[in-house]
């Protein structure tokens, strides 16, 4: 399929010719009218051919090589992989006949977005492992569980405030504590610091 070049129409508005529609016993709708569109002149504007195919199958093979990388867990490699590839084909317009193009626009759009969440983890991992929390232990109380993590006995629920960033206990078990960190879970094991 090749798109050889674009039709641009240059439409003129006579607001004057007015038309109304009437109805079946032959009375003006009050509500309803319309004005008379006249095209003055059509003028045919020529683009540069683009082989579509070729840029789809160029894409696609992007596609590949971001999905394998996401598979090695090499976000930089897919999220350049898939801006590549968008930005190919973003030289397609949007013609909605063309299913395959738009399914493997999202496609990329969705491997993207799910490497820079991978991204955003590590992230939380490193700063969340640079904190050097420590969990030294977990107590069973009739109201609940609590853990002990850098001195302070804290609930599911509650707050930890870490220089700057901030905790949430999750959840506790007899072995783990659970804790929310920039919008990721991260487990702390206990008897171990992190």
């Amino acid at each position: 399929m090749r798109i050889v070049g674009f039709l641009i129409a240059i439409i003129v508005i006579a607001p004057e010719i007015t038309a109304y529609d009437f109805t079946p016993r032959n009375r003006r709708d009050p509500f309803t009218f319309r004005l008379d569109v006249q095209v003055e002149e059509t003028i045919s504007v020529a683009a540069p051919a683009l082989d579509i195919e070729r840029v789809q199958v160029e894409a696609g093979a992007m596609y590949q090589k971001a999905h394998t990388a996401m598979g090695e867990l090499n976000t930089d490699e897919v999220k350049q992989n898939c801006s590549a590839a968008l930005k190919l084909l973003n030289q397609i317009p949007r013609i909605p006949l063309i299913v395959k193009v738009e399914e493997l626009r999202q496609k990329l759009a969705s491997l993207n977005k799910a490497a820079e969440k991978l991204q955003q983890r590590r992230e939380a991992q490193k700063a969340f492992d640079a904190l050097k929390l420590s969990v030294s232990g977990v107590l069973m109380r009739d109201n609940g569980a609590h853990a002990i993590i850098d001195g302070h006995v804290l609930k599911a629920g509650e707050a930890l405030l870490s220089s700057e960033e901030r905790l949430v206990v999750e959840s506790i078990s007899t072995d783990r504590v659970i804790m929310m960190f920039r919008g990721f879970k991260m487990a702390g094991m206990l008897g171990r610091s992190y």
